[in-house]
């Protein structure tokens, strides 16, 4: 209580009430939406030199075209790449098209899809699900 007839009363505030805590989180959250699944990124122009696989984790593998010893098309659903290090089985629809580009030189990227982080396809678009990776010896 102030007590304006003392020295000390004069400069005493009212006592700040307690603090609470905002049971209501009304911060705004970003919400962002994603993007639409492709199976690969087509290299325009002229061949590309390298390509890369990214699997479902984000993990990237890259691979020379003259590293590419042959692969094995089994339509439409299973596709089989030998480089000279590793060997990538993909599994999934309507692959011919990734077959069609790699006889071209002309695949810049392929993606397995991963639901966290695409919307699903849409469409008669090739389809990556499954992706093996065996280490050559």
């Amino acid at each position: 209580m102030k007590d304006k007839k003392t020295i000390l009363g004069k400069y005493m505030n009212e006592p700040y009430p307690p603090l609470e805590k905002n049971t209501k989180n009304n911060t705004p959250k970003l919400v962002t939406e994603l993007p639409e699944y492709t199976a690969f990124e087509e290299f325009k122009g002229r061949k590309s030199a390298r390509f890369r696989i990214v699997d479902a984790n984000g993990k990237s593998y890259g691979c020379s075209y003259a590293h590419l010893l042959d692969w094995v098309f089994s339509s439409p659903t299973l596709l089989t790449i030998t480089t000279a290090t590793r060997i990538f089985t993909f599994k999934g629809k309507r692959l011919e098209r990734i077959e069609q580009l790699l006889m071209e030189d002309k695949i810049k990227e392929l993606f397995v899809y991963d639901n966290g982080r695409f919307k699903p396809p849409s469409g008669n678009k090739p389809f990556i699900e499954e992706l093996t990776i065996t280490e050559q010896a």
